[in-house]
């Protein structure tokens, strides 16, 4: 057995399980929801039977998720920057460095921006704040928080904004 299944396997698999994801508003389930969804492929015949025929049929769940799904929601993120830089007035704006782990862009003039799902809102503040430090106080630093079904009581989303505001950080845009 081999430790990976042939690409156009993996990819075929890749692009069964991110139609499901995307029907599913993947961003938005809950970890326990992705946990049982994970279960389910791995004992689903046209998944984890196929990659059980080119892998460790107990390694066949960590594919999934690592392999397969994990690269979607940094997919997923990419194609949430246009809407983010719109949100900034950023669309022209010339970026100078580029970050992933949280999604994130430097531009001229000393401004920061970075997104992520709320559900990954310390992550993303503190990403922010680092990335910004270096310039000083005329850096400006701005973040999107893609609503993930984690903040969204009024009191959830107050505790981000004061993180936010004690980082420096203008408030969060909240996208849906």
């Amino acid at each position: 057995m081999s430790k990976r299944p042939p690409k156009e396997v993996s990819e075929n698999i890749r692009d069964q399980l991110w139609q499901r994801a995307d029907l599913m508003s993947w961003a938005r389930l809950s970890d326990s929801d992705r946990s049982q969804l994970y279960e389910q492929w791995t004992n689903e015949k046209g998944i984890g039977g196929v990659l059980s025929g080119f892998i460790d049929p107990r390694a066949v769940r960590v594919y999934i998720k690592d392999t397969l799904m994990k690269p979607y929601i940094r997919h997923w993120l990419d194609t949430m920057e246009p809407q983010v830089l719109e949100k900034f007035g950023l669309q022209k704006a010339s970026a100078i460095a580029s970050y992933i782990k949280p999604h994130g862009r430097q531009f001229t003039g000393n401004v920061v921006v970075c997104w992520g799902n709320s559900r990954d809102w310390k992550d993303v503040l503190m990403s922010t704040f680092e990335r910004k430090n270096p310039l000083g106080k005329e850096g400006r630093a701005h973040v999107a928080l893609v609503e993930s079904g984690h903040t969204l009581e009024p009191a959830s989303r107050k505790l981000v904004e004061d993180g936010a505001n004690r980082l420096g950080i203008e408030a969060p845009v909240w996208l849906v």
